[in-house]
């Protein structure tokens, strides 16, 4: 019958079976394949977000919450110390402008006003200085509690993505709850200054929902929160210069889904066309970034280019592994933690474990990714999520040598390695298809084993989050744990050795700095036993490491940490007495003064008190009052004290004169009253005014002038 039948006969027939092989219900309850009709697609692009998605998205947020709930409770860790509790820009009344408009280490540079670093993340900044004003340093609690939500709000907008991206309900919800329950999310969520990825996640899926919205038909709001989203993801983290990508991908995506129809050329101009406003803003920030931040490369002993490019391999393994298994090998290394004993291949000693066989492995995987991304979109979807949202971390020339890895620049990638796993389904679904089997039964299958596999695998991931969580929530345990899951990471050393000195336990302590020293001679760990020496007494040995530290920044940005090893250094060879000489007082804090002629006035302040030690008092006073005629106009607490170290220079030299000794005292009250607020300061100028009116009252205009007894 159907041979005999005509055209139109034909196209009935046709109509007819395509109507009776599936039910409208059953085309809305799952993807249709690959190869599906173009009807059967455009119904599963019209399925709605219904009750059941609203409640999964709770269930995603309520665990998600629920795994991190032991960190509420944690310290202030790493960063949080110095970039948080010692950030002047933040605690400082009216600094909320300065702490928006500069990078977030600008409160370290030498120079107020001045870049400190690399990182310009003002939505970052704007988040500490909220939590600040609303609750201050008095408990960490609501800190920690806000990345959590963040990290909730993460997984749901990841679970409205997926669905949106036309993946079924169940797989799409057992893919989200491996996300939430990640250990490999922890540094992230229960590390305070972890926040930025939990930011930039919020934001770019932001971003990517409403450019899938504007995808299916253009609309006023969608692109504002389009824009809006972008902003915060610039604001978040740098990589959210990588957005316009990200929303074009999404984009292209949808379309393809929505109207498989339309040409590839005119699905790309869509997905362009919605990345532009992104793409604007992104050339704005770059431009607005380059005049904030510092243009320098940080840490020593950096990798090279070829090293950088040759270290990939390996740190794609690396990252794959900590996808799969987070978990510590029977060896009792390897899994999530602090620190990786990872570090960029050094071109001279290539060999199989570094480089081959990690090159091999990424080659497979890769013609085998690849090959799944020519057979389903979403893979090719995922597959270009998780190569954007990774790809910045492999450019390790920017990062210390021992931070090569770290388990939180797997926080967004992993997303786009679980939207893989969900689309391998549909794939099947695709291969059995062209060989004309059983779609249905087979497609149904695969999803329920994935779903059941994902779940099951949940218990072990939520177990281990559970536990590494009290890693990040004590200062002692972080450190220990760093030192033992990267055993030759220097900064881990020196960061125990620390824990050890508070606790008395100075032998062990110079054993750590020395092993530090000894795996690389870094600045900090140099500067750190020359402290330790130097509060033991050993003066000699303080010096030659405090000499090291100062040679070693020869070259180097001029950033506080510089400043700070000179100022050890002088403290020291004040304490022995070396004033003069090429290593003396005098020397090195003109060699100081050279590097940071900002900070001249305190610089020439040690310079002058040098002088007068040794005598040379004309040379002193020329000291002095050059650095005074240098900062006319300019008050500060360091040019107040200078009057009255030239009020005791003026009195020692021979002849004294006592009438001008005299005047630059009462200099010193005038110009120090500001800065009474120093203890030091007002100490000082109270003994001086106090000095003054005995003076005064007694009128004895020749008297022999003693200057008031102190020092600041």
């Amino acid at each position: 019958m159907v041979l005999c039948a005509g055209p139109m006969q034909e196209v009935a027939l046709s109509r007819s079976s395509a109507k009776t092989r599936t039910s409208p219900k059953e085309r809305s309850s799952s993807p249709p394949p690959a190869g599906a009709s173009g009807n059967a697609r455009a119904a599963d692009a019209r399925h709605p977000w219904g009750r059941t998605d609203w409640l999964l998205s709770l269930v995603l947020a309520v665990v998600a919450l629920g795994v991190y709930f032991n960190n509420l409770r944690g310290d202030w860790v790493y960063d949080d110390r110095l970039q948080i509790l010692g950030n002047t820009l933040l605690t400082t009344p009216g600094r909320a402008g300065d702490l928006l408009g500069s990078d977030v280490w600008s409160f370290s540079a030498p120079v107020p006003g001045q870049p400190g670093g690399i990182y310009w993340r003002p939505l970052f900044s704007a988040k500490l200085l909220l939590l600040h004003r609303l609750f201050g340093f008095q408990s960490t609690l609501p800190w920690h509690l806000t990345n959590n939500l963040l990290h909730a709000g993460v997984c749901v907008l990841a679970f409205a993505l997926l669905r949106r991206l036309r993946f079924a309900r169940s797989p799409s919800f057992a893919g989200v709850l491996v996300f939430a329950v990640h250990p490999a999310h922890v540094e992230s969520v229960s590390w305070i200054s972890g926040s930025p990825d939990l930011l930039l996640g919020v934001s770019l899926l932001g971003a990517m929902l409403f450019g899938a919205a504007l995808a299916e038909r253009f609309r006023p709001l969608p692109l504002a929160g389009l824009v809006i989203c972008s902003i915060l993801a610039l604001g978040s983290k740098e990589i959210g210069m990588f957005t316009p990508l990200f929303v074009a991908l999404t984009v292209w995506t949808v379309r393809r889904g929505v109207d498989p129809h339309e040409s590839p050329k005119r699905s790309l101009r869509r997905a362009l066309d919605a990345a532009i406003a992104p793409a604007l803003l992104s050339i704005v920030y770059v431009f607005i970034r380059s005049g904030i931040v510092l243009d320098i490369t940080l840490g020593e002993h950096l990798p090279s280019v070829a090293s950088t490019l040759l270290s990939v391999p390996e740190l794609a393994v690396f990252y794959l592994r900590q996808a799969f298994w987070p978990f510590a090998g029977f060896s009792g290394s390897g899994g999530v933690g602090p620190g990786h004993p990872l570090r960029p291949v050094n071109v001279a000693h290539l060999d199989a474990a570094n480089f081959y066989l990690p090159l091999a492995v990424c080659t497979v995987v890769g013609l085998l990714w690849l090959a799944l991304a020519r057979i389903d979109r979403r893979f090719l979807f995922a597959l270009g999520f998780f190569v954007l949202s990774l790809g910045p971390a492999m450019w390790v020339r920017v990062l210390p040598p021992d931070h090569t890895v770290r388990d939180r620049y797997l926080y967004l990638p992993l997303l786009g390695l679980i939207a893989m796993v969900l689309a391998l389904p549909g794939i099947i679904r695709s291969i059995r298809a062209s060989r004309d089997a059983d779609l249905r039964p087979a497609a149904n299958r695969s999803e329920t084993i994935l779903v059941c596999v994902l779940a099951l695998v949940c218990v072990p991931l939520a177990v281990k989050t559970w536990k590494y969580n009290f890693v990040w929530t004590s200062e002692e345990r972080l450190w220990d744990a760093a030192l033992v899951s990267d055993p030759t990471s220097p900064h881990a050393m020196v960061e125990v050795a620390k824990r050890r000195v508070e606790a008395g336990k100075t032998d062990e302590a110079l054993a750590l700095y020395t092993r530090a020293i000894e795996v690389n001679p870094m600045v900090m760990a140099l500067n750190a036993r020359a402290n330790l020496y130097w509060k033991l007494g050993r003066l000699r040995e303080a010096e030659d490491d405090a000499l090291k530290a100062v040679a070693a920044t020869i070259g180097k940005p001029e950033d506080l940490s510089v400043l700070q090893n000179y100022m050890l250094l002088l403290g020291i060879q004040d304490q022995q007495g070396k004033f003069e000489g090429p290593n003396g007082v005098i020397a090195v804090a003109q060699d100081a003064r050279k590097r940071f002629p900002e900070r001249s006035m305190m610089l020439s302040d040690r310079i002058a008190q040098a002088m007068m030690k040794v005598g040379r008092l004309d040379e002193a006073r020329q000291e002095l009052e050059a650095a005074l005629r240098r900062s006319e106009g300019r008050p500060s607490a360091e040019r107040a004290i200078m009057f009255y170290r030239l009020s005791r220079v003026l009195t020692e030299q021979k002849p004294p004169n006592l009438e001008l000794a005299t005047t630059m005292l009462r200099r010193f009250v005038e110009e120090s009253a500001p800065f009474v607020d120093r203890p030091s300061i007002k100490e000082l100028r109270d003994r001086v005014v106090k000095w003054l009116a005995e003076r005064d009252a007694a009128a004895k205009g020749g008297a022999a002038l003693t200057p008031a007894p102190g020092s600041p």
